[in-house]
């Protein structure tokens, strides 16, 4: 007996397969220009799977850093610390003057740290 399908006696031709439509996304790589369905849960970093090439999702927003408003001591310069450790500002330093240890600003007064607070009620 012939395993072929073409020379099998009993072989019957059935009907194709529906096609299953997958849940996802549809992608194109921007490098070779395939398109698929992306279903995977990553939506930062997709890889291609033809040319194994990684870019960004076309539907991915950065969100906004939250970090602390700080001002230095010494100069007072402010900017936004975003860093990883927002509640120990002891190894931070001002990227303006390079000074040490600034203050975080509070948000109704605007004013940064207690002792600051005390000269801004003196004067």
């Amino acid at each position: 007996m012939c395993f072929k399908r073409s020379r099998n006696p009993y072989f019957v031709e059935t009907q194709a397969k529906p096609q299953i439509q997958k849940q996802g996304t549809e992608l194109q790589c921007p490098e070779c220009g395939y398109v698929w369905t992306y279903t995977g849960k990553a939506r930062r970093r997709v890889v291609c799977p033809r040319c194994f090439r990684s870019f960004v999702h076309p539907d991915f927003t950065s969100p906004e850093p939250e970090g602390v408003e700080v001002q230095c001591r010494k100069c007072g310069y402010r900017w936004k610390y975003t860093g990883a450790k927002r509640d120990a500002l002891v190894t931070v330093r001002c990227p303006r003057c390079n000074a040490s240890n600034p203050s975080p600003v509070q948000a109704d007064t605007g004013v940064a740290g207690e002792k600051e607070q005390a000269q801004a009620q003196e004067g």
